[in-house]
């Protein structure tokens, strides 16, 4: 009856369920951001060590049991909080002992650490919890012992102590009350959201009628929970069609909108959208997500207490000067408020930016954050304490996704990396040249041994993994001890960017040893370079999705959607896709189609000199500002120098590298209006997408051929892969990557409702089904031949006149 009526108590009880890890923290929270602070998860190096270990002891000891199961309810202001985990390792006998395993790089540090802690690091405090509730279960003290293994030595270091059960109660009472404040600051959150939710509306008077469909749409496959695939044109009103319905959702739960951007550069749209939103007075909040090396405050980003202030203490001077408060109370925030903090307070500004992340309502941050391969995933998506829905992810320009997620897993070694770097040698102590010497030329060894003998061709390998990982072992030896001595760190740090390098490399090189399919490795002798090759990095993004309650990915380019789909880990019976055409009238735009240019590489020769006339002809019936995008910065120079100096056109041209103070150069005198520019740029490029030119900045585009990829023996192997799995080789490989570049630089032109332009498609292959396929539906009404006029300039001159429609 006793035991019923303790039931019926624990039913009427809120549940919270944690894991030993996420309940054992300090509290107050203390210490600095370092390798061994005790905070996150072990890394799979750390993990793998733990396996060797507990199967040694398990060969040692018959009364050795490992991953043993314990849970228990700590009831606190009638909720109840359920702390579950596993023991490492415990001993069964006369004595129960609970042991729990650490691994470091430097055991001395860690234990130093641990020693100095007084017993409040977050490893003891796992091992007191483990401790505390197997007492409860049994009423019996066990004996605990901390466990720290080497991971490049055979080295173990065993820490043992007397358990203080009156201490941990101390400790464990302040622990419950944190956790209960933080569940009323998240019901606060919860409420604000949902009121937000409920006095957010539209910015304007009235949507477009296609931004209403838009908006209309995306709400309805919401309450769905459909994931999406739109592909909306410019003018449309993109942005904010998708963002508001998606935000309304998702502070109706109570919870947050992640919005991704390819780039850093186009966050700004997103960020005009929200403060549009925000001036209409729903009270919610931003925040802009800033690259931890942007915002570091340091020549390097090294999270290291001894070498950087702003590591040291961090948590500590956080609770202090009550850092987390004062951020709550912004608005919005970006990079400049978190550097001020850095400064005033001498706190990480990037991890105090990543621990804001549950406070704000829309969080603005590029593609890395979720889906690079060390992204913050799970920090971005957090749910707080008593949080149980998902947030909301919306992917902006998604069409570029594919690419980057292969481009996010696929690294290379070339070895002209490391005999560069031996030219750098003599600026350090010749103890530590010494040594660096001698892991460039072992670094050296290994990729040069990679080749297959006798040829010299790019072939693929089979990369000895093993001695991938034994030099990085070695190279992290040596990076601890670089960065323990007193040498300077220097911005792009030689020692740490080889470090990184080799450290990428060999991460890649899990998938490979997987047997995954969509990876290859392969020895480039002309380069001696190594390299892994992702074809396919759909497995890796979606795995990304589970952390979302709803995705929506947008462009003005999603045509095949089974390729987009496809290949960033969309393509269920359940993804709902839907075109919106251009919501400008026909009359405003004059597509053509040249089919006597060719932009084939064989016939660029010949071909340059027509493409010359074509664009000074066309351009010459109204002149103004006109683009013209090519497939590569070669054939844009060599179209480039037939130009005569003297026409009635200034000239604009796009470089390879071009710094920052170049670009703004660029834009200003576009934007001056005292001349009329023929702009020379490549498809794909930064002036290609991203960038709007209304009005007269741009009049007309020339696409000048589908921008292939290369043709060499690495996208040779890529095809072979789509052609295996996807049974479309060609397409997937060129064809389509090809077009989206093409299509995204045509929708440059006539941005709003009173822009008028031409577009002038420059190629044959238009006119093909693999590659028309890929065009927006309202381009032609049937067949890319009713682009092809026989009669050019008098058509384009009648559609500056008249208006025509096409």
């Amino acid at each position: 009856m006793l035991s019923l009526l303790f039931a019926q108590k624990f039913r009427f009880m809120k549940k919270y369920s944690l894991s030993v890890i996420e309940f054992a923290l300090p509290s107050p929270r203390t210490g600095s951001i370092d390798t061994y602070s005790g905070f996150g998860l072990a890394s799979k190096q750390a993990i793998k060590k733990h396996q060797e270990i507990q199967l040694l002891k398990h060969k040692e000891n018959p009364n050795y049991q490992s991953e043993v199961s314990i849970t228990n309810r700590f009831v606190y202001k009638r909720k109840q909080f359920q702390v579950s985990g596993r023991m490492d390792g415990v001993f069964v006998g006369e004595d129960f002992i609970i042991e729990e395993i650490k691994t470091a790089f430097d055991v001395n540090k860690l234990s130093n650490i641990l020693h100095d802690s007084h017993y409040t690091h977050p490893y003891w405090l796992q091992l007191q919890t483990y401790g505390y509730m197997h007492w409860l279960k049994t009423n019996k003290i066990p004996k605990l012992q901390l466990l720290i293994a080497s991971l490049r030595k055979n080295k173990n270091h065993m820490l043992s102590f007397n358990f203080d059960i009156k201490r941990f109660e101390a400790w464990l009472a302040i622990r419950l009350n944190e956790l209960d404040q933080d569940i009323q600051d998240v019901k606060k959150r919860i409420t604000r959201r949902i009121k937000a939710s409920q006095q957010l509306s539209f910015p304007f008077h009235s949507p477009r009628p296609q931004q209403k469909e838009l908006i209309d749409l995306i709400a309805t496959q919401l309450t769905k929970k459909r994931p999406m695939l739109i592909q909306a044109p410019t003018g449309l009103g993109k942005t904010i069609g998708v963002l508001y319905p998606t935000l309304k959702e998702s502070l109706s739960r109570g919870q947050k909108t992640i919005y991704l951007t390819p780039k850093n550069s186009q966050h700004q749209i997103a960020l005009d959208t929200i403060e549009r939103l925000q001036k209409k007075g729903a009270p919610f909040k931003s925040l802009v997500l800033t690259a931890k090396k942007k915002l570091c405050m340091k020549n390097e980003p090294i999270c290291n207490a001894k070498y950087c202030e702003f590591a040291e203490n961090h948590y500590t001077k956080l609770t202090e000067h009550e850092l987390l408060k004062k951020v709550q109370r912004k608005k919005n925030i970006n990079a400049l408020y978190f550097k001020e903090l850095a400064k005033v307070y001498k706190v990480c500004p990037y991890e105090l930016q990543m621990q804001s992340i549950p406070f704000f309502d829309v969080v603005v941050g590029d593609y890395n954050y979720v889906f690079g391969p060390n992204s913050n995933c799970s920090r971005v998506s957090t749910l707080g304490m008593g949080e149980n829905e998902k947030t909301n992810l919306i992917i902006d320009e998604v069409h570029n996704l594919p690419a980057r997620g292969m481009e996010y897993y696929s690294p290379e070694l070339s070895g002209d990396f490391f005999w560069k770097l031996q030219e750098t040698l003599e600026q350090y102590p010749n103890p530590l040249t010494v040594k660096l010497k001698v892991i460039i030329e072992s670094c050296l060894r290994i990729i040069t041994q990679c080749a297959v003998p006798n040829i010299k061709t790019p072939h693929r390998i089979e990369p000895p993994i093993r001695d991938f990982k034994k030099q990085n072992e070695v190279l992290n030896e040596f990076l601890t001890e670089y960065l323990e001595s007193d040498l300077e760190i220097e911005e792009e740090d030689p020692i740490l960017k080889l470090s990184n390098y080799w450290s990428d490399f060999t991460d890649a090189l899990e998938f490979v040893e997987q047997g995954n399919g969509a990876f290859f490795t392969s020895f480039n002798p002309l380069q001696n370079t190594i390299k892994i090759t992702c074809c396919d990095a759909s497995t890796l993004i979606k795995d990304a999705y589970s952390h979302f309650e709803q995705i929506i990915g947008f462009s003005a380019t999603l045509k095949p959607f089974d390729y987009y789909s496809q290949l960033i880990g969309l393509h269920t019976e359940h993804l709902y896709t839907y075109e919106f055409l251009s919501p400008f009238c026909q009359s405003q735009r004059k597509l053509l189609i040249i089919p006597q240019i060719s932009s084939k590489y064989r016939d660029r020769a010949t071909h340059s000199f027509k493409i010359k006339e074509a664009v000074l002809r066309i351009a010459s019936l109204n002149p103004g500002n006109y683009f013209i995008f090519f497939p590569s910065f070669d054939f844009l120079e060599r179209v480039y120098s037939l130009f005569p100096s003297s026409t009635d056109f200034s000239f604009l041209k796009q470089t390879r590298k071009m710094a920052q103070n170049d670009v703004v150069n660029f834009m200003r005198k576009l934007h001056s209006n005292d001349k009329n520019y023929l702009i020379f740029a490549v498809q794909g490029g930064m002036f290609a997408e991203g960038i709007d030119y209304i009005g007269n900045l741009a009049i007309g585009a020339f696409i000048v051929g589908p921008p292939l990829p290369m043709f060499d023996w690495e996208r040779e192997q890529m095809k072979h892969y789509y052609e295996v799995q996807y049974k479309k080789g060609e397409e997937y490989s060129y064809t389509y990557p090809a077009m989206a570049k093409a299509v995204q630089a045509a929708g440059r032109v006539i941005r709003t409702e009173t822009d008028k332009g031409i577009i002038v498609l420059m190629d044959d292959r238009f006119l093909l089904s693999n590659y028309s396929k890929c065009m927006p539906t309202d381009w032609f009404i049937e067949h890319p031949k009713e682009l092809v006029s026989t009669s050019i300039l008098n058509d384009v001159a009648n559609f500056w006149e008249k208006g025509q429609f096409q």
